[in-house]
């Protein structure tokens, strides 16, 4: 953590040829001035919000692991599919065609694990990883230069319910909705929207608060 000591200098003007020589209370010409020692008092101590510089690669890896564990093939029962766990909306964002985004989610399946639980999947070769990879580039670009870039604007460097508030961490948030984001960061916290796994954007915002990004998508 970075640390500034800001020092407050005593000045003291002296006044000469103006005092009465029998009063001590005055300071003469040859008086000698002494500046007091400063103590830990005196110190002030303003601590700067230190993030680490990542790349978009590195940005990308982490928000996949929070998205799927980096998992091409998996999927959720809501249809939200790959390694970044697209939905309709998104994908249709993109551009890409309506009867091929309801093909990919038509595919959507499940196995039960040793323990009986449900892991969903979908097919691979409708969406493969290299394209899912470019799409995830096309979606960061869109969130940053259209959908949130006020917020990019107004809100990056604030803390917001006790989160330091990053590009990185707004973009990696707008996963989870980029209404939910504004929502959050203009109730100044008080309203912090979830998905359907319960996952909030105070959370995701929180996880990314220490790293800022080098570039722009």
């Amino acid at each position: 953590m970075k640390r500034i000591l800001i020092i407050v200098t005593l000045i003291i003007l002296v006044c000469v040829n103006i005092a009465d020589d029998t009063d001590d209370n005055y300071v003469t010409e040859s008086s000698t001035v002494v500046i007091p020692t400063i103590e830990e008092k005196d110190i002030v101590i303003i601590e700067a919000h230190a993030t680490k510089i990542i790349s978009k690669n590195e940005f990308i890896e982490m928000n996949s692991y929070l998205e799927s564990r980096g998992n091409y093939k998996i999927a959720n029962r809501y249809k939200y599919v790959g390694k970044y766990q697209f939905g309709k909306l998104a994908l249709t964002e993109m551009g890409y065609n309506e009867t091929w985004i309801d093909s990919v989610q038509s595919s959507v399946y499940y196995k039960l694990n040793s323990k009986g639980v449900k892991i969903w999947y979908f097919d691979l070769k409708l969406f493969p990883p290299e394209a899912q990879e470019d799409a995830i580039c096309k979606f960061y670009h869109i969130i940053e230069k259209r959908y949130i870039k006020n917020d990019i604007e107004k809100y990056v460097g604030k803390t917001i319910d006790g989160v330091y508030i990053t590009k990185a961490g707004l973009i990696g948030a707008s996963m989870l909705g980029c209404g939910n984001v504004h929502t959050f960061l203009s109730s100044n916290g008080e309203n912090n929207p979830k998905d359907g796994n319960g996952t909030s954007v105070r959370s995701r915002l929180k996880h990314f608060q220490d790293v800022e990004l080098k570039a722009c998508f």
